[in-house]
């Protein structure tokens, strides 16, 4: 049984070149659309750290998307996470939710895989 899961999140260019990729473990006892929600939780502020203001978020969670795009308060298990995001996202000059499917996101797959060998934290 595992004991964590793994978040992935990178930051890329106009041109669509990673420009920094994170990735962590996170502890469980946690759903996939909590882990999913941090881990857009901890690009965005990855991203506002390291100066970016134009940025497009990806996930492959219609509901997440959908929760990130409503200004309502969510009572889902998530819904804090929600939040954050969104007051983190008020510090950006333009942000874009998009749902991509799973299949087509390679470079987060890759990314869980390499991190799965790793302990803590990496940038």
């Amino acid at each position: 049984m595992s004991t964590s899961r793994l978040a992935t999140s990178r930051t890329r260019n106009a041109h669509g070149q990673v420009m920094a990729s994170l990735f962590e473990r996170i502890p469980l006892p946690s759903t996939v659309i909590e882990v999913e929600a941090l881990a857009a939780r901890q690009g965005l502020e990855f991203a506002v750290e390291t100066g970016f203001r134009n940025i497009i978020l990806e996930s492959d969670s219609q509901i997440l998307i959908t929760a990130f795009r409503e200004d309502s308060y969510s009572l889902a298990s998530f819904g804090h996470l929600v939040k954050d995001i969104q007051f983190i996202a008020s510090y950006l000059s333009l942000i874009n939710y998009t749902h991509v499917r799973r299949q087509c996101n390679a470079l987060a797959h890759s990314l869980a895989r390499r991190a799965k060998s790793l302990s803590q934290y990496q940038v």
